[in-house]
């Protein structure tokens, strides 16, 4: 299940510069959180090689991530990421993503995460 095995409409995408790994995202539609709801997807996880960084990489895989998910039957998206990460915070704010205030410990790293939301529709 997930990144190996999607389930439902989960799907990732890989984005590559002149044939060269450039970064990859991951969305779980629904979300990996059933309490959220069945019109809820989940942005999973987004990297970037740091090579790559202010190429428009990540960009283009949000665009295109969101714009997938609008095509489906989705209202809303969230992700999670480190609250201390503030380069992510701000990409993901410069993208219509906002922090709704809930917060939690990531298990690997025992690092404070924040999820943010934004609307599809």
């Amino acid at each position: 299940m997930g990144l190996r095995r999607p389930v439902a409409d989960a799907f990732t995408y890989v984005a590559e510069i002149d044939g060269e790994f450039a970064g990859y995202c991951y969305v779980a539609a629904p979300t990996k959180d059933p309490a959220l709801g069945e019109d809820v997807a989940e942005l999973a996880a987004m990297y970037i090689d740091p090579e790559h960084w202010r190429q428009g990489v990540g960009r283009e895989l949000m665009e295109a991530a969101l714009n997938r998910l609008r095509e489906l039957p989705y209202a809303e998206a969230i992700l999670w990421t480190f609250e201390q990460n503030e380069r992510a915070v701000a990409f993901y704010e410069r993208h219509g993503w906002a922090k709704d205030g809930a917060a939690r410990i990531h298990v690997r790293s025992g690092e404070p995460a924040i999820r943010m939301r934004r609307a599809l529709r």
